[in-house]
Formats: structure tokens, C-alpha cells, sequence
């Protein structure tokens, strides 16, 4: 347990342990992002060049500095090493620094700084990830959930969210409102572990499911792409997948059908040139209607299975697919984010990231008009939204509180 009194006396040291003990996380970060999103393991092979293979002594591995001193190169090679490695451990280090400080002037007990910690470097590492990849691994995600839910047991005094430094639920609108409906129940959740779990784990059930929502809305509303051409286009389905024209599609059924129900269908110009024969392929006739789902082919309302399908040779003037509007792992951060925050935080993340997206997409498509209708990951607005929420959620929930305390007087 952290005592203020004790912290005050060696504040600046402190400050700069955090400074450098981030520093080091964030090097650890460096293979996180290279490493989880490749399926690679994060303890073997040790650090080495992916040039020429250099085993990284342990005095190349310091922090920013051994970048600096070897003038960022290797010293097997000479190649040159990217200066996103540095980057990423000063930009960490300044993280734990601001976190830290902010939870210094704040009145939440310096218990909470674990947890700050730890949220910001999977926030960080979540967000270079998904920017890179269009993914958040589970290995972060997970790792997460349990790392707040055994906090919650240890510090039972902290929930690193808002309102009174005590007891989970204390000044949790929702946790509160949860509570009073459990009615003599509640006093189950007494002892202040339990309590603290609660907390948790409502934060990690309101996260999930307010993006859940959010997604099923998504798809029903944008989770289908339409395209149709003047001129027909010729297109090659086989049972592993379907590609249409030089760039319109190429994709595996099992990338383009990922959810129960979903499928591609299309309407068919008429007959292309016939395929070779060792492929078996049969031409399709003019005005006929496909459709294909996860385990079978239907074409001109005859059945076959998917499996069994030999390649096909088409042209296509009209087709729709189902896409994705907001990838699961995005579910799975949002639950993390609560776990350490609390429910309340997830609304507040939630609209921040949401309005935050939205802004960044409009002057995207401002300024870059050719990247207009290319996705965005979400990852990173969820961990901006988060961010603004822990330096300056108190600010916003007093502001909002005089907001709708307003029109009631």
C-alpha cells in the first residue's frame, strides 16, 4: 500500500521511477506488438535482429538509450532499426508519468496505480495493434480481465473510477442502481472484496454488452455490401471461396461467412468463357440467382453442398455480402476497460470513442477523399475515450450533472 505522506517526502524520485518503469514496459511492448498479432511467443526466441538474426546483448536492450548509442542500427548488421521502438518506450514512459500525476492530484487512493499502469500499457499496445492489423488479441483482452478482477480482490478500496475513493458502487450510478434493485440481497456483497468484484464484473458485463448492442444494431443497418455494375463482371466460385473481377472480391467463405445466417448472393448476367476442364466447371445460364451460406450453394433454387461445389465460372451484375461494421475484439476491450473502471466509465468511453471516430472520419474523408468507405479501427478510440475519461471524467461527470440538474430547478 502506497502512503501519501511517505510518496510526498520523495515525490520527484518517485515521479521518475514511474518515468523509467514505463520506459521498460514499453519495451516489453515492442515485442507485444511485433509478436501476439504474428502468433509468435513472447518469451522464445529472445530479442534478435529479423535481419540477420543477432542475438540483442542485454546492454542493446536498454530503453531509448541503446537506440541512441548504437545510432539506431544493428550491431550485427547495421541494418537500421525502426524508430518506433523508441517511440513506443518514450511514449509509454510518458504515460505512466501523466497517469501517475494525475492520480496524485486526484483523491482515489495510490492503490489505484497498478491498475492505471496496466490499463495504459494494454491500451497502448491494443491500439498500435489494431492500427497495424485490424485486431485486438485476446492475450491482451483477457489478460486484462483477470488483472482487474484479482485487483478488485486485493485493493478492495479502489475501483479506479470515479467519485469517492471507497467502496465500488459508492458513487457508481449504475453499480448503485444495480444494488438497489438486489434489495435484501445486496447484503451479500457487504464485505468490501466482494463488493470490489461486483463492481468489476458488472463494469466488464456492461462494457461488453453496450457494444454488443451497438454491433447487432451496426449490422442490421450497414452490415451488408451492395455492388452493382452496368457492364457484367466475371467472377470464379470453388468451394473454398469466391473472387470477382481483378479487385472487387477475393476472398475465403470462411473470412466472407462468419456469423450463423450469413450470406452472399448475386444475379447473374449470363455465361462466361468456359473454364478449363480439369476444373469441372460448369457455365452458368442468364437471369439466374445465387446464393451461398456457410455449407451450401443455391443456384436457380437447386442445392448443392458447399463442399462438394466444383470451381464455377459466372458473370455478375449484381452482388451482396456481409461485412463487418465492428470487430469482436473491440467487444472484448470495451469489457476489459470496465473491469478497471467501473459501468459508468463504459457509457462515457463508449460516446467518447464513438464521437471521437466520427470526427476523425469525417476529416479523413475531408482531407483524403481516396480513402473514403476504407474502415478504421476502433481500437484506438476506445483507449483515447478511456484516457480522457481517467485525466478528466470527474470534470465531465459534474459538468453533466449541473447539465441535467439545470432544467430541474
Amino acid at each position: 500500500m502506497l502512503d501519501r505522506a511517505v510518496v510526498s517526502e520523495i515525490l520527484p524520485l518517485f515521479t521518475g521511477f514511474v518515468f523509467v518503469l514505463g520506459c521498460i514496459v514499453g519495451s516489453f511492448l515492442n515485442v507485444v506488438v511485433w509478436r501476439l498479432p504474428r502468433g509468435e511467443s513472447l518469451s522464445h526466441p529472445g530479442s534478435h535482429c529479423p535481419g540477420c538474426g543477432h542475438a540483442i546483448a542485454p546492454w542493446e536492450n536498454i530503453p531509448i538509450l541503446s537506440w541512441l548509442v548504437l545510432r539506431g542500427r544493428c550491431s550485427g548488421c547495421r541494418q537500421p532499426i525502426s524508430r518506433r521502438y523508441p517511440l513506443v518506450e518514450l511514449a509509454n514512459g510518458l504515460l505512466f508519468a501523466l497517469l501517475w500525476w494525475r492520480l496524485w492530484t486526484s483523491p482515489l487512493p495510490l492503490s489505484c496505480l497498478w491498475g492505471h499502469l496496466f490499463l495504459g500499457a494494454a491500451l497502448l499496445s491494443a491500439s498500435l495493434i489494431d492500427i497495424e492489423h485490424f485486431l485486438i488479441p485476446d492475450a491482451i483482452t483477457f489478460s486484462g480481465l483477470v488483472v482487474a478482477a484479482g485487483l478488485a480482490l486485493v485493493f478492495p478500496e479502489t475501483h479506479l473510477g470515479l467519485g469517492s475513493p471507497g467502496l465500488p458502487g459508492g458513487e457508481q450510478l449504475i453499480t448503485g442502481a444495480v444494488l438497489e434493485r438486489l434489495g435484501p440481497a445486496r447484503r451479500l456483497l457487504d464485505p468490501p472484496r466482494l463488493r470490489a468484484l461486483f463492481d468489476a464484473l458488472l463494469g466488464m458485463a456492461v462494457g461488453y454488452a453496450l457494444l454488443r448492442l451497438l454491433l447487432e444494431a451496426g449490422r442490421r443497418l450497414w452490415g451488408r455490401t451492395r455492388e452493382r455494375r452496368d457492364e457484367p463482371v466475371t467472377a470464379r466460385l470453388t468451394a473454398e471461396g469466391i473472387r470477382i473481377g481483378d479487385d472487387d472480391l477475393d476472398a475465403a467463405w470462411e473470412d466472407l461467412l462468419v456469423h450463423r445466417g450469413d450470406a452472399f448472393t448475386a444475379v447473374l448476367a449470363g455465361e462466361a468463357a468456359p473454364a478449363p476442364a480439369a476444373s469441372a466447371s460448369a457455365a452458368a445460364a442468364p437471369g439466374r440467382a445465387l446464393r451461398v451460406t456457410a455449407s451450401t450453394v443455391i443456384l436457380d433454387g437447386a442445392s448443392r453442398p458447399l463442399a462438394e461445389q466444383s470451381p464455377l465460372d459466372l458473370r455478375l451484375v449484381r452482388w451482396e455480402y456481409p461485412r463487418e461494421v465492428m470487430g469482436h475484439g473491440d467487444l472484448k476491450f470495451l469489457a476489459m476497460i470496465g473491469g478497471f473502471l467501473g459501468p459508468d466509465a463504459t457509457v462515457f468511453v463508449l460516446m467518447g470513442a464513438a464521437f471521437c471516430g466520427c470526427a476523425w472520419g469525417l476529416v479523413r474523408n475531408l482531407l483524403c477523399p481516396s480513402q473514403r468507405g476504407c474502415p478504421l479501427p476502433f481500437g484506438p478510440f476506445l483507449a483515447a475515450a478511456t484516457l480522457l475519461w481517467i485525466l478528466g471524467g470527474e470534470a465531465f461527470v459534474t459538468w453533466y450533472g449541473r447539465l441535467l440538474a439545470g432544467p430541474l430547478r
